[in-house]
């Protein structure tokens, strides 16, 4: 069975980090991601009726989502769905659309397919362990070493990690992410709990509670401590006190048996079959569980009916409430979680209303959202088998159709900035991603810009303190935490917070006059190279291959590989971790005898060539044609080069010509000056 590419086994992180209508809030307080519910009477306009909107009843509900998946935008994107609403204690509709399988033909079951539901499993772990708060076996002001044994944490900082920080999200844990030995295809193999997160456990690096960043670690230490706590293995916990009391007999967490028959057939975004796999650990809290869309209708009307019998009941009224209450912000027109749930995707103008509590999950064969408004005892649920992004136009679409209100814009002014305004200007690292980084500008009239490689530049104007709109009505803003650190959340990007980078000290041959100290000192404050102005930098020094090959993915975010090291030369080279971790994700090509010559200095078509590989896919080819290359480049180079030269990858030593030809001198040895020139502008420069 063939190996699922390293793009789709990281798509855990991808699927976070494309997002493109989530937007962002504000820096006028001190940044508190502590547990004190959200300003509800700043974050959104208040609730009215609006005659426009359609009743929702099971024949309107069924005829908006008979269209919405019958478009051919929506057809693009799923190869099986299914959407389950609920209001009132009642089920207003639960449906299938397209296939489960696509070869067979075989249509979506709501009773009896089975999907993936990703990281909304995240909201069933935080239910499970609010019931062990309910019971006083859990404080959620407790430090979390109090409930994990002999498992170590390391954390420098006078704050605890406690409960409540897991369930928000706001630990200060170093981001971990589904690791390439994670995916395995044998169904039979067992990786406990305990195992994984004691070789996993990641240390604190923020002070707890100042910071949100979505943390699946967060929620996998969860579902242990519901396992240590309760006595009982995390699956079994589940099974017995969520699923039989609901009725939810077709859910779980391990991909066996009944459910395993069941499992819908998986896609990728293209809509190619997915083989079927398993991820470490077995049982996984954060990303795992399994179930049919009716089992999940059944789940929402026990969350949200407060008269339920104590027979079906799953939560008291209270914990109930105290999970639909948002617990930081960086603004209260964008909120960030409650005990277990998300922010909203942020709609133009209004950001995410704080009635409106969310979790979205997605994985490289699978999507899902589930989303309430408790005011108005409505829950609905929608799954596909396909990696996609279309849980966030049918959520724009559906509260546009049936609850406009939670939509409508915030009033609010432009203003001038004061002059106690914060110069935002700088590199932002996301907290989440550290190979993200934004570029943030302000002019002279106080017009923001920002961009980063996800991302096209905006351009935006100050309507509140710290707070900024573009164009298209989405928000980007900032906050200063106690310690001074100034955090963003910017708009069309990620949900996770953007950290401000400290501005390299240089080095005692590269102060901020030298001709390349943007891409210099600018790689030196995202910390790909030390922050110690007494090292030399060695700026005309040449580049082996191996050494360009490490920084590309240290500046990247990538990790080096844990696999056997391919190439022959490469194996006891110091960079052959990551010389393989390039030839996995497909920009390493070796020589016909399988060496790489890691030692060998780099010619700047050679490094041309690897990152066209990592990045031409952001850019159209569309003329690069019209480039023309002064002196000597080899034709399997000359692509690469010059998309280079058409982005201006390149520093103030490269020579355009008086007829706009550019000498990008492609046979030249690549010198460390150069390298930072193109690895900077790569990380840094917007898709076209």
């Amino acid at each position: 069975m063939s190996k699922l590419p390293e793009k789709k086994r990281n798509s855990l992180l991808i699927n976070k980090i494309t997002k493109v209508t989530l937007g962002a809030a504000m820096l006028a307080s001190p940044l508190v991601a502590h547990t004190q519910p959200v300003n509800a009477a700043l974050s959104s306009a208040p609730v009215s009726s609006l005659a426009s909107k359609l009743a929702l009843n099971t024949h309107e509900a069924e005829a908006f989502f008979d269209r919405f998946f019958a478009s051919p935008k929506s057809k693009a994107q799923y190869a099986g769905a299914a959407v389950v609403v609920v209001k009132d204690g009642k089920v207003v509709i639960q449906k299938g659309y397209g296939y489960s399988d696509k070869d067979k033909k075989t249509p979506v079951d709501v009773q009896k397919t089975v999907f993936r539901l990703a990281s909304v499993s995240k909201s069933f772990t935080a239910v499970a362990l609010m019931q062990l708060v309910e019971q006083g076996t859990v404080d959620l002001k407790q430090d979390i070493r109090s409930y994990i044994g002999d498992l170590p944490l390391s954390n420098p900082f006078s704050t605890p990690v406690t409960i409540e920080h897991l369930l928000t999200h706001t630990t200060g844990f170093e981001n971990r992410e589904v690791r390439d030995e994670d995916v395995y295809y044998d169904l039979d193999k067992v990786v406990s709990l305990k195992d994984y997160i004691r070789e996993t456990m990641p240390p604190v690096v923020r002070e707890p509670g100042t910071s949100y960043m979505y943390d699946n670690f967060a929620s996998m230490l969860q579902g242990y401590i519901v396992e240590r706590v309760s006595g009982m293995p995390f699956e079994e916990y589940m099974d017995k006190n969520l699923f039989k009391g609901l009725g939810m007999n077709s859910s779980g967490f391990l991909l066996k048996g009944n459910v395993k028959d069941r499992l819908a057939a998986g896609y990728d975004g293209s809509g190619n079959p997915v083989p079927i796999y398993a991820m470490s650990p077995t049982v996984m809290p954060d990303g795992g569980m399994l179930s049919t869309p009716e089992d999940i209708g059944k789940f929402m009307l026990a969350f949200l009916d407060e008269n339920a019998s104590k027979k079906g009941r799953i939560l008291s009224t209270n914990s109930v409430k105290e999970m639909s209450i948002y617990r930081s912000a960086i603004h209260p027109l964008l909120p960030d979680t409650t005990y277990g749930f998300e922010a909203a995707v942020p709609l133009p103008g209004a950001g995410s209303s704080d009635r409106v509590i969310t979790k979205e999950g997605g994985l490289f064969d699978s999507s899902a959202y589930i989303w309430f408004i408790p005011e108005q005892r409505l829950g609905v649920f929608f799954v596909c088998n396909q990696a996609s992004q279309l849980q966030h136009s049918l959520y724009t679409a559906f509260m546009d159709s049936f609850f406009p209100e939670y939509g409508k814009p915030a009033v609010l002014q432009h203003t001038v900035p004061a002059a106690s305004e914060q110069d935002y200007s700088g590199l932002y690292i996301n907290l989440r991603a550290k190979g993200l980084v934004s570029t943030v500008s302000i002019s002279a009239d106080g017009k923001l810009s920002a961009y980063n490689a996800l991302q096209r530049k905006q351009t935006m104007k100050q309507v509140a303190p710290g707070l900024y709109i573009s164009d298209n009505r989405m928000f980007t803003a900032f906050q200063k935490d106690p310690n001074g650190r100034v955090y963003m959340k910017l708009s069309e990007s990620t949900g996770d917070y953007s950290i401000k980078a400290e501005v390299g000290k240089g080095f005692k041959d590269v102060d901020s006059n030298h001709p390349y100290a943007r891409y210099i000192i600018g790689l030196q404050s995202v910390g790909l190279y030390d922050d110690d102005a007494s090292q030399a930098f060695l700026p005309e020094q040449g580049v082996t291959r191996g050494e360009y090959i490490r920084n590309l993915l240290t500046m990247s975010g990538v990790s080096e590989s844990k696999n056997p090291i391919q190439f022959k030369d490469a194996v006891n080279d110091p960079n052959g971790p990551y010389i393989q971790a390039g030839k996995e994700l497909g920009f390493v090509v070796g020589t016909k005898d399988y060496a790489f010559e890691s030692d060998k200095e780099i010619t700047r078509q050679e490094a041309a060539l690897i990152l066209w590989r990592v990045i031409s896919s952001k850019y159209s080819e569309k003329g690069n044609e019209k480039v023309k290359i002064a002196g000597k480049t080899d034709s399997w180079a000359l692509k690469a080069v010059q998309l280079m030269a058409r982005l201006k990858f390149y520093g103030p030593d490269i020579r355009e010509l008086s007829d706009g030809t550019i000498d990008f001198r492609s046979t030249d040895v690549l010198t460390r000056k150069e390298e930072a020139c193109l690895l900077f502008n790569a990380l840094t420069q917007p898709p076209e």
